[in-house]
């Protein structure tokens, strides 16, 4: 009789086991939906009940899950964090003017998209621009440059 009690009970602690790893799965797993998600379509017009309707997953569940992946910031914060990145490759990469970066990133207006990229790199988009075509053509001065256009 002892022996089967010590058996039920390891049967539920194993179970309770598997269904603590499942859920810890589930959230990896929305986590990672989040993300990829983002990387996929920051480009389009997002909001949280956007990204909560795609994904399927409940407003206060998507904003724990952006702190997690942002280190506390909003989803707001991390979809800005993704446009400003790929703008940063286009200005880099392309020719375009500015305000076509921004539309190609989902920012319409010239002026807000200004103000975000400032305030994610700490230099305006023409400035990056500018300190990233300077340290090609000098290159004792890239160290400085590079430190400039890669916040």
């Amino acid at each position: 009789m002892e022996l089967r009690s010590y058996a039920d009970t390891l049967e539920a602690l194993s179970a309770y086991i598997r269904l603590e790893g499942m859920i810890q799965s589930a959230e990896h797993s929305d986590l990672e939906r989040l993300e990829l998600y983002l990387d996929q379509h920051y480009m389009e017009k997002l909001s949280l009940a956007s990204v909560s309707r795609q994904l399927h997953i409940g407003r206060t569940k998507l904003c724990a899950l952006a702190k997690e992946l942002s280190g506390g910031r909003t989803l707001s914060w991390l979809i800005a964090q993704r446009r400003i990145e790929a703008a940063k490759r286009l200005l880099l990469q392309s020719s375009l003017p500015i305000s076509a970066v921004a539309e190609e990133v989902g920012i319409g207006d010239y002026n807000y998209f200004s103000k975000v990229f400032r305030s994610l790199t700490g230099v305006t988009p023409s400035l990056f621009r500018k300190n990233a075509r300077r340290a090609l053509e000098s290159p004792e001065d890239a160290d400085e440059t590079h430190n400039k256009i890669s916040r």
